[in-house]
């Protein structure tokens, strides 16, 4: 006959179990849609000599974004100008329910993004948050609070990218997010499995060269468990011989899952 402590501590065994996997799911599901929309050349290379940011960004119009993500280098490569600030740059968004216009949030963990004002006088965005680190210098939480851009800190001497995701899903309520960056940040949340669609524009140009200007870029080689399996969901060529393709990317699925990341 069963002991009860022997019951009660198999009871208790398979809560956890249980609990575990409800937090794994809740995780899983606590993230936003994640779209990363870039334009290459035919060598998948992002450094192009020229882009047809007209048709670029109507596509990108397509995605109804709530967020745009952006890593620290290609907001620097904008501009590294950290003057011609004014007073636009120190008033504090204005949250109107009604604003349906995108955050920004920014990955930089070193505090090296100084031209915050660049992007906060362009009106397209209508809030602005930094994502930080533990080690992110203290004097730039200050400039940007003095800002009024808001700040997320996940990890220690890096940002922590699954976890910041879910910190916007769940602060800001961001459910469909547009990453437009550089291959470093891409390669990040590919091998996170955090990417649900890749949207390319290829372009007609071959660049060369070996700067490691990649779509996806990481220093470690991918082993089969890193890569995730796609399917071509659009497909569409332009006039000028641009070629747009948009790829819907799969989860490793286990038996009786949908392939679908949520």
């Amino acid at each position: 006959m069963v002991s009860l402590n022997k019951l009660i501590s198999t009871y208790d065994r398979f809560s956890k179990e249980i609990n575990m996997k409800k937090n794994a799911i809740s995780l899983e599901y606590m993230l936003p849609y994640v779209i990363v929309h870039n334009a290459i050349s035919i060598d998948g290379r992002l450094d192009l000599n020229q882009i047809d940011l007209r048709l670029y960004y109507k596509i990108a119009s397509n995605f109804n974004e709530d967020a745009t993500l952006v890593g620290s280098g290609t907001m620097r490569s904008i501009s590294d100008d950290e003057g011609n600030e004014d007073e636009r740059v120190y008033e504090k968004p204005r949250i109107d329910a009604k604003d349906t216009r995108p955050i920004l949030f920014i990955v930089d963990s070193k505090g090296l993004v100084r031209n915050w004002h660049i992007m906060k006088t362009a009106g397209y965005w209508k809030n602005f948050v930094a994502l930080c680190s533990e080690t992110t210098p203290k004097d730039y939480f200050k400039y940007l609070s003095e800002r009024h851009i808001e700040w997320i800190i996940t990890g220690t001497e890096k940002v922590d990218i699954p976890k910041a995701l879910e910190k916007i899903y769940l602060t800001y309520g961001i459910r469909r997010l547009r990453v437009d960056s550089g291959g470093i940040l891409n390669g990040v949340l590919l091998r996170h499995h955090l990417v649900n669609e890749i949207s390319i524009l290829i372009h007609p140009q071959v660049v060369g060269g070996d700067t490691p200007k990649s779509l996806f870029v990481d220093s470690n080689p991918w082993s089969e468990k890193d890569t995730s399996e796609m399917i071509l969901k659009n497909v569409e060529r332009f006039d000028n011989n641009i070629l747009w393709l948009c790829y819907q990317v799969l989860k490793k699925k286990k038996e009786g899952e949908s392939p679908f990341l949520p």
